[in-house]
């Protein structure tokens, strides 16, 4: 318990040591630390004061002179030091710190391992829950045997008669639920659900990841109804779509898609630009017409618009 030997502040000031010498002094060091060590209660045996301090000579001489100024004294067998248990604890001290620490220690971990058991208990002791489908079977199997033995009671009771009746409810619901399952098979995952609206001419589209794109491409009908709208009257429709294809190649539009929506956009932009040139022109007259942007101009500016 007490790995330590007490020792007074003044201990290499005080007069007794100072008369007793400075072998004498670290001599009864080692007897305090021999004391506290076994619980002798400042008793050293005679056989043991050789061994006080390893490399002290003439240890008789030395326990000779600390009896002289005072420091310890002799009795049969050996030496006690002069009031020891004023600054050291007893035997008998020792012994019931150490029970009384003892037993709180066990009554802590007493009381650990029965909250570990309360708590694993709470939650081992449930049971698990069954899919519905099962319990709906147990329950009506049971609530079957159960009206069974309700029927052939000679005496039966009104609880008996609403608990049946509430039983052969259950089982009725329970049964029609499976035939409904297995009627129509299991449901099928949300993830494997697919809208109405995509489930046609056999085939799966593809998942959409990141932003949301149009899915339809540009087909030879799509583009030959655009080109007859007259928003886009005088306007080289194809060249505007190998100028997009171009721009699909360039670092800004690789791996961008040549949707439906991209194509309307970059032909409203070209017949943007288009018509923004035409009544300029007729306004200045021939000889001040200004001058048209060059096609790199306007893929420029389109690509600025796009990025």
């Amino acid at each position: 318990m007490i790995p330590y030997a007490p020792v007074r502040i003044d201990y290499p000031h005080h007069p007794k040591v100072l008369r007793a010498g400075l072998e004498a002094a670290v001599l009864n060091v080692g007897a305090l630390c021999y004391a506290n060590r076994y619980r002798t209660d400042g008793f050293i045996p005679l056989e043991a004061v050789e061994s006080l301090w390893p490399g002290l000579k003439d240890t008789e001489r030395l326990a000779e002179r600390l009896v002289e100024v005072g420091m310890w004294e002799q009795v049969d067998g050996g030496f006690m030091i002069h009031d020891f248990l004023e600054m050291n604890y007893s035997a008998e001290r020792v012994k019931k710190i150490q029970d009384q620490r003892r037993h709180a220690g066990q009554k802590g971990g007493a009381a650990r391992a029965a909250a570990a058991e309360r708590i694993g208990g709470r939650f081992t002791s449930q049971p698990s829950r069954q899919a519905s489908g099962d319990v709906a079977g147990d329950s009506a199997g049971d609530s079957a045997g159960t009206c069974h033995q309700t029927k052939t009671s000679p005496t039966p009771t009104p609880t008996s008669t609403s608990t049946s009746t509430t039983t052969k409810s259950e089982a009725n619901n329970g049964s029609s639920r499976a035939d409904a399952r297995g009627a129509s098979g299991p449901t099928p995952p949300l993830e494997q659900q697919q809208p109405s609206g995509l489930q046609h001419s056999g085939e799966q589209q593809p998942k959409q990841k990141g932003r949301k794109r149009d899915p339809l491409p540009a087909d030879d009908v799509w583009l030959a109804s655009l080109k007859a709208l007259p928003v886009y009257a005088g306007l080289n429709v194809d060249l505007e779509l190998g100028k997009l294809d171009a721009w699909l190649l360039t670092p800004r539009g690789r791996g961008k898609l040549k949707s439906r929506g991209r194509i309307v956009n970059w032909l409203n932009n070209a017949a943007t630009d288009q018509h923004a040139v035409a009544p300029q022109a007729a306004a200045t007259g021939a000889d001040n017409v200004v001058p048209m942007k060059t096609p790199s101009q306007i893929a420029q500016m389109r690509a600025a618009r796009f990025s």
